[in-house]
């Protein structure tokens, strides 16, 4: 009996440690950004969605006007986002997920001449986020679909 204590508190010790590094490793920002006009690849299609990308991990475009570039950190902020950097048609932003706080990106590009936003979203940690990216994307399209 006493083993098993042991053996159970060890084991709920060595969980807890491993959740606060995953949360500690989900606050490093990864290196994002256009490359030539581009999103990064997304390393895990099981937690990321990119709609300059082709298979699992691909997304659709979002149809957007100026006037809705124009209000998107609006949009972002409140979906729970928080801005971290917007240059010209390019901005980024984070999410935290509720209960653990774990780090999500989102990248955002502006193609004005088609008038599409182009996004990659992706967790920092973990092979799978159970489509919470892809959700929050869609989640994104019908706020900016409401607007119009």
């Amino acid at each position: 009996m006493k083993f098993a204590l042991i053996a159970f508190c060890s084991l709920l010790l060595l969980l807890f440690s491993i959740l606060l590094f995953l949360i500690q490793q989900s606050k490093t920002p990864p290196e994002l950004g256009l490359v030539d006009g581009q999103f990064s690849d997304c390393i895990y299609a099981s937690n990321c969605v990119n709609s300059m990308a082709q298979g699992k991990a691909a997304i659709a475009p979002i149809p957007l006007s100026e006037q809705g570039w124009e209000k998107l950190p609006r949009v972002i902020r409140r979906m729970g986002g928080e801005l971290v950097q917007q240059d010209g048609h390019y901005l980024r932003a984070t999410f935290r997920t509720p209960m653990l706080g774990f780090v999500d990106d989102m990248e955002l590009l502006w193609v004005r001449e088609n008038a599409l936003l182009q996004v990659r979203a992706s967790s920092r940690v973990g092979r799978s986020d159970f489509a919470a990216n892809r959700k929050r994307v869609e989640a994104l399209r019908e706020h900016l679909l409401l607007m119009h």
